[in-house]
């Protein structure tokens, strides 16, 4: 951080990281901005920050907004990012970027430095449209009971990743797949109220937690989630899948608001449960059956989608599809769309 950045907040003070970011404005002396959500796009757009820390869902709903442009706006705006996107000078790529997307960058205040993305996984898409604007929006990855695991920073950052451990040598990767962190001052010691017994499988002792997420490395070193173990699907041949690694390809596709992948017992195939963006519209819908295609095509036979449910209903917090943290509520899902995706126990 420099002494002119300016911090924008608008999540509870409760959370720690929240309060780490605020700790860090003091310690550095940096301006900051506490806010609300109901005033959080008021204070970006009028206080000007430099830093900003959001889930993905509200970077999401500003690639949402340019999705709902005019045809020909749309278009205009896709190929000219990636007109701006093969400039060699970078302040060009900026000043072209900001003329383009102007109504975006005045959204956000017009002096943005530094974004920062986590909580959930958010779509490749909405990452690619920023790096398209030639904003700086990076992905990372923490834990509440660790504090934070691994970013993406300016000058190493691969898209798709979480970034590299912020500490070396402080994350694993164990025999099944899961995500250990190790930290010599860790976040918490246990959970309040919970039996010592009903908590060892999380705190390993040492440091040590188990994450209950699976991920790998990749050569050099950037960390890569692929998924919830307790959200693994046995397929009825045995095999098992990261619904999240099919979601995300799915995701890709700009009509994609959010999808969800259900198997199992009770299911012979996969069911893709996927709520687009706008309405249900044949042409949307014949383009999001023909992405599904080319996503089956890069899998094994035994873990592609056999089955999609489309919807315009959006999983919001509001309609209860999405949880407070803002992750998906699968289990509400399934409940919700019941019959359009089958029998399953």
């Amino acid at each position: 951080p420099r002494p002119d950045d300016c911090l924008l907040m608008f999540l509870p003070i409760s959370n720690y990281q929240q309060r780490m970011m605020c700790y860090a404005a003091f310690w550095f002396g940096f301006d900051l901005i506490l806010t609300d959500p109901q005033r959080l796009f008021r204070a970006l757009k009028e206080l000007h920050p430099t830093l900003f820390v959001g889930p993905p869902l509200l970077y999401e709903t500003i690639e949402g907004k340019l999705y709902n442009l005019p045809k020909w706006k749309k278009l205009a705006a896709e190929y000219g990012g990636r007109l701006i996107e093969k400039i060699p000078s970078a302040d060009l790529r900026k000043k072209a970027a900001q003329k383009l997307y102007g109504e975006i960058y005045e959204a956000l205040g017009g002096r943005m430095r530094f974004m920062i993305t986590g909580m959930a996984p958010i779509k490749r898409s909405t990452l690619q449209l920023f790096a398209r604007m030639q904003l700086p929006l990076f992905e990372t990855y923490g834990l509440t009971e660790s504090g934070p695991v691994a970013l993406n920073v300016p000058g190493q950052n691969k898209m798709g990743s979480v970034g590299k451990p912020v500490e070396p040598g402080s994350v694993e990767i164990a025999e099944d797949g899961e995500i250990i962190v190790k930290k010599k001052f860790p976040q918490s010691l246990g959970y309040f109220d919970v039996p010592a017994e009903d908590q060892v499988a999380t705190f390993l002792g040492d440091g040590r937690v188990a994450t209950g997420d699976v991920g790998r490395f990749d050569e050099d070193g950037y960390l890569y989630l692929v998924g919830r173990k307790k959200e693994i699907i046995i397929t009825p041949g045995g095999v098992k899948v990261h619904p999240e690694v099919l979601e995300g390809d799915i995701d890709a596709s700009p009509d994609v608001a959010k999808s969800v992948v259900f198997g199992g017992v009770g299911l012979q195939t996969l069911v893709a449960v996927i709520s687009v963006r706008g309405s249900l519209e044949a042409e949307i819908k014949d383009r999001v059956e023909r992405h599904v295609d080319a996503v089956n095509a890069k899998h094994p036979s035994a873990i592609r989608v056999g089955k999609t449910v489309f919807t315009d209903t959006q999983f919001t917090r509001e309609n209860g599809l999405l949880r407070p943290n803002l992750k998906l509520d699968r289990k509400k899902i399934q409940e919700y769309f019941a019959k359009d995706i089958g029998a399953m126990e």
